[in-house]
């Protein structure tokens, strides 16, 4: 048997016994017998009853290429293809690797596939090699995790979907993200947490939304085509509340879902994740409604924060923005006695931005840096003007974000500054919020520490706005504590807040620490704050938040 030839039996007989054998786990799309010493292929019927119809159609090998190159692959893999699949480089492979395989592109019916050319040893003596063509184009879909679809077969099925059907007006798109999912890596471990993500899935595709489409995005994040008559918000919540065991220990994780109801179906299937996605970010509390539906307001604020991201360079070089100061007072005396640095943006044709509107979105995209590094510098460069000219200063602090504490270079800054400048230290104060400090808690802190080291007075802002803990300041040494206005607005109003505030002033000064209340607005107000040893008031009944000129004016008052 030293060449391939479909009339002898006995190779028939035993490639029909033996090709079988070595294919049976797939489908392909052709098989054949190549033999090396005759450059010849035959096909292989897998669907053959004997072994005399076994192997047909014997030709040479080149010239099949060259048919399956004009007939089959895609002309952007002409030259792949020609650089991949000649018989001397197929049985340098073989002999030095033990097997051989490349994947190109075919085109179906006017549609790409992805096929897997392969190539393995038939019998290495008489140099006959079994050849494969299989179709893999499912696998481009398939998410490894999970086993469903990823995010490119979620797009091409219900692409496909939409496009079939007439009534898009029943389906709707769900995108679900979970909170915190880095914190059960870090508890059950990774192994955990794919085992945590491939049952997610399995509760996703089993549940009563009835998914027609699910699949695997990203990381922990997930979305489904749906029905929209199955959409249940009650048990949607349930569903967004999982409780996973994992080799003895059990871990509560919660996720939010952004929804989007599909009406135009020229809306691409990615547009549609990105609307579903940025409901899911407009979701406030996760934990009382972890769900939010698209709409066009969503879109309006997204447009806006877009475009403050893609201004605000251009905001800073033209001075639109602007450190405003608003007094604090002793509530001894009622003079001032220090300032809050807050930033304003006075746009030329839009006017006063909202802090609310542009912080938030800075903080969310990392570049609140560049606005805190610029707030920073205009406060030294106050204080320094009017100590060098003989004129009243007075201790100015500034906030600092959370996302600071991830640009080196921001805190950097600030140690260099304050190891550097004593005045400052004395006079330049740094507010971080409650909220803030727990959420980097678990960062190094060793730069705060370090600015505290040489005197600079550190703020905690904000304190019972909702994530208190009293911890929080036996945890860190505070120098001051701002009480959240909330509190303060309460006064006259609920008793019980009251023996709050009174408790919290009391422990605050055992442990050495002045309180600031914030947001006094009425006599009311300050009376009682002063009548239970506050020691600092900020807020409209005193001053509203002011121009440096005119926070100047009121200095040369003193």
């Amino acid at each position: 048997m030293k060449t391939l030839n479909p009339n002898r039996n006995d190779l028939k007989k035993i490639a029909a016994t033996r090709v079988p054998e070595l294919l049976y786990q797939s489908e392909y799309s052709f098989v054949g017998l190549i033999d090396l010493n005759h450059h010849t292929i035959s096909r292989c019927r897998l669907d053959a009853k004997s072994g005399e119809d076994f192997l047909t159609s014997t030709d040479s090998y080149e010239r099949i290429c060259e048919l399956m190159k004009r007939l089959h692959i895609s002309p952007a893999d002409y030259d792949y293809f020609d650089s991949h699949s000649p018989l001397t480089k197929v049985k340098h492979a073989l002999d030095t690797q033990g097997n051989y395989c490349y994947t190109l592109h075919h085109v179906k019916n006017n549609k790409e596939l992805i096929v897997r050319y392969n190539f393995v040893y038939f019998d290495k003596e008489q140099q006959l090699v079994l050849s494969t063509i299989q179709d893999i184009s499912y696998l481009a879909y398939q998410d490894f995790l999970t086993g469903d679809l990823n995010r490119i077969g979620f797009y091409h099925i219900v692409s496909n979907i939409i496009k079939n059907d007439p009534h898009n007006d029943k389906f709707s798109l769900l995108f679900i993200d979970f909170k915190e999912f880095k914190a059960l890596n870090e508890i059950l471990g990774f192994e955990g947490g794919d085992a945590f993500l491939h049952h997610f899935h399995n509760e996703l595709r089993n549940c009563f939304l009835h998914p027609i489409a699910a699949a695997r995005l990203t990381s922990d994040h997930f979305v489904c085509l749906i029905e929209r008559k199955y959409l249940d918000y009650e048990q949607l919540t349930k569903l967004l509340k999982q409780s996973f065991t994992y080799h003895d220990k059990n871990i509560l994780i919660f996720a939010k879902c952004g929804i989007y109801h599909i009406h135009d179906r020229h809306v691409s299937v990615n547009g549609m994740c990105d609307r579903a996605h940025l409901a899911c970010q407009h979701i406030e509390n996760e934990y009382l409604q972890p769900y939010a539906i698209y709409d066009l307001k969503m879109k309006e604020i997204y447009m806006a924060q877009s475009q403050i991201r893609r201004n605000i360079g251009q905001a800073l070089e033209n001075n639109e923005l602007q450190v405003y100061y608003q007094p604090i007072f002793s509530a001894a005396t009622d003079k001032i006695v220090g300032a809050e640095a807050l930033i304003r943006w006075i746009h030329p044709e839009k006017g006063m931005i909202s802090p609310d509107v542009f912080i938030p979105t800075l903080e969310k995209n990392g570049h609140i840096s560049v606005l805190d590094k610029f707030v920073s510098d205009m406060i030294s460069l106050f204080l320094h003007r009017r100590h060098d000219a003989g004129k009243k200063v007075v201790p100015i602090s500034m906030n600092i974000s959370r996302m600071d504490f991830y640009d080196p270079d921001m805190l950097s800054a600030l140690v260099d500054e304050f190891s550097n400048d004593e005045f400052l230290c004395s006079h330049k104060m740094l507010e971080l919020t409650e909220s803030a400090y727990i959420s980097i808690n678990n960062l190094d802190l060793h730069p705060l520490r370090k600015i505290q080291n040489q005197n600079v007075r550190i703020l905690l802002d904000d304190f019972g706005s909702g994530f208190s803990s009293f911890s929080t300041i036996t945890d860190y040494d505070f120098n001051i504590l701002k009480l959240d206005m909330e509190f303060v607005r309460s006064i006259g109003k609920n008793p019980k807040i009251e023996a709050v505030l009174h408790t919290i002033i009391s422990m605050a000064h055992e442990l050495g620490i002045k309180v600031i209340a914030e947001g006094a607005e009425t006599d009311e107000q300050v009376n009682f704050l002063k009548s239970v040893n506050c020691d600092f008031i900020q807020g409209y009944y005193y001053s509203k938040p002011v121009p440096q000129d005119v926070f100047e004016k009121m200095l040369d008052e003193l």
